[in-house]
């Protein structure tokens, strides 16, 4: 693995912070800041959450006097602010769903039971889609209601069960498994209550996503520190998957989830890998392409050559990670995609990517990021031979990336 040079006098390059008009990241005095986040494309189902949260507020309410207490006290507890941030997951208390065991006999336990009705759709892929449903007050939640993030997986054209079952069982052992403040938390699967379809239980962030983010400000990019802070805390997220044995290989925008004060969680394992055992001391090297296009390495194009060694075609899915969020990270900082395809011959901007790195040894947009230590990370990172590319937890040693301020949400997790 390549190692990132030292860079002395390490400038932090920042942009001119965001204009007045963007409330949702601001810069402090002290030099830290704080992000202030909600998702636009999620309002329209909000007044239905909202009557929810009145009527739970109003059962709470009825409940305190039959129990002789003051509403002066419960009250508070209720403010409508609390509703619109996310609540610290909570692993209900439940019978095993029908993927691990029967509930007891007489007892049918279903989705709506443990985790709330359906209020509105969030997102949507290929593998499924995923609705938020809000659970009232109960035993977990005294004093107001908890809302959770629902995929239901669809069948794949030409899927047939097994590999329906496959997949996602696949995917939920991976993600249920894994715990860090940087990792969306993945709770539960179950049977959906009508057509039968498994579900996905997560916890809701409801700061909506990085695209949405950058694409808020309409093509300008993130400021420096607010990139740089999403750009950290998704390296912590990656460095404990590759710890632990995992690879996710579906980096991108779309599926890093923020909190509404900022903490950045890693979402969709639909296309993760296991690449070590725990008792395996070796990382299985892996070959094949996924992903999404403009966030797919150079090495998964590959071109089935006669008489090449087939271990020529293999690569370390790690590597794959460390791509796309060097790419990412363009991302934010541009405000749009670098390239479309990492392949020479389809796309012109890649294309001029490798000639200039060639050329030169170095490329215009990444030449336009401010501060040295900051430019040699992204290249190390965007090095076309997967060989070569630093580890990630090279990257956070680096003089850069140690030296960036990561919010304070970002720090402990709290989604608050």
């Amino acid at each position: 693995m390549a190692r990132i040079k030292t860079a002395v006098n390490v400038e932090i390059g920042l942009k001119p912070y965001s204009t007045p008009k963007d409330t949702k990241f601001t810069p402090l005095h002290d030099g830290s800041h704080s992000h202030r986040l909600y998702d636009g494309r999620r309002h329209d189902g909000l007044l239905d959450l909202l009557q929810d949260k009145l009527k739970a507020m109003k059962e709470a309410s009825r409940t305190s006097k039959k129990e002789g207490e003051d509403d002066n006290e419960i009250l508070p507890l209720l403010r409508l602010e609390s509703f619109l941030m996310p609540q610290p997951p909570v692993l209900l208390a439940r019978h095993p769903s029908s993927l691990s065991g029967s509930p007891p006999k007489g007892e049918n336990v279903s989705l709506k039971q443990l985790y709330g009705t359906y209020k509105e759709q969030i997102g949507r892929g290929s593998s499924g889609v995923v609705r938020v449903t809000f659970r009232p007050h109960s035993i977990d939640h005294p004093t107001g209601g908890q809302l959770f993030a629902v995929k239901k997986f669809s069948h794949r054209e030409k899927e047939t069960t097994k590999k329906y079952m496959k997949r996602l069982g696949a995917e939920f052992c991976i993600s249920s498994s894994l715990h860090h403040i940087n990792v969306i938390q993945t709770l539960d699967l179950m049977k959906d209550d009508g057509d039968g379809g498994f579900c996905q239980i997560m916890e809701y962030c409801s700061g909506g996503d990085v695209y949405t983010r950058v694409r808020s400000l309409g093509g300008d990019g993130l400021s420096a520190v607010e990139a740089n802070c999403y750009f950290k805390q998704l390296l912590r997220g990656l460095e404990y998957l590759h710890k632990t044995g995992v690879a996710h290989r579906d980096i991108k925008p779309d599926n890093l989830l923020l909190t509404r004060r900022g903490c950045l969680k890693i979402a969709d394992f639909g296309n993760a890998e296991c690449i070590r055992l725990p008792w395996e001391k070796q990382v299985k090297l892996t070959t094949g392409l996924c992903g999404s296009f403009p966030y797919i390495s150079p090495e998964q194009y590959t071109v089935i050559e006669y008489g090449k060694p087939k271990s020529s075609y293999y690569f370390d899915a790690r590597a794959v990670d460390v791509w796309a969020a060097g790419v990412v990270y363009m991302d934010m900082r541009t405000g749009k995609h670098v390239w479309r395809y990492a392949v020479v011959d389809r796309d012109a901007q890649y294309e001029e990517f490798v000639r200039d790195m060639e050329e030169y040894g170095c490329w215009d947009p990444i030449e336009m990021l401010q501060g040295a230590a900051c430019r040699q990370t992204i290249y190390a990172m965007l090095d076309i031979n997967w060989k070569t590319r630093p580890s990630v937890s090279d990257i956070l040693k680096s003089d850069w990336v140690s030296s960036v301020h990561v919010c304070a949400v970002g720090e402990s997790g709290d989604s608050m």
